[in-house]
């Protein structure tokens, strides 16, 4: 009986354990929509890209906050071409977010390599792409 509630509690902790270590169901195959990876590399001074904009501004920045972040833009920034255009054609807006997705690529390269002027280029390339694409294809 004993063996049967020691284990009965430890299946509980782990169930407790696997449900609050990913946000609210989230599978790892998800995909996050275009609002939350916008979210997440541009909203506020804590978005990613404003972070490395921050740090990219001196010229010694903190390389290890560059790439860790270049890193979290990257990866987000890859998710972009698989969505669906919200609006406007979607051939144009793969174009758009391959461009996207490739400069994140080359500022990732870039931080790893501690290439400020490759960085900075990297880092306004992706600033760049914001107003033509969210008047193709940003809803109302």
């Amino acid at each position: 009986m004993r063996a049967l509630i020691c284990a009965a509690s430890l299946l509980g902790l782990l169930t407790a354990f696997a449900w609050t270590s990913s946000p609210a169901g989230a599978q790892d195959d998800e995909k996050p929509t275009i609002k939350q990876i916008m979210g997440k590399l541009h909203k506020g001074s804590k978005g990613a890209l404003n972070i490395v904009k921050a740090e990219l501004k001196g010229d010694s920045p903190n390389w290890t906050k560059v790439e860790t972040e270049a890193k979290v833009i990257e990866k987000y920034g890859a998710f972009l071409p698989k969505a669906e255009a919200p609006k406007g054609d979607q051939s144009s807006y793969e174009r758009l977010a391959k461009a996207y997705s490739t400069s994140a690529k080359t500022l990732e390269s870039a931080a790893g390599d501690k290439d400020l002027e490759k960085a900075r280029g990297a880092s306004n390339k992706l600033g760049a792409s914001c107003k033509s694409c969210h008047t193709a294809h940003r809803p109302n």
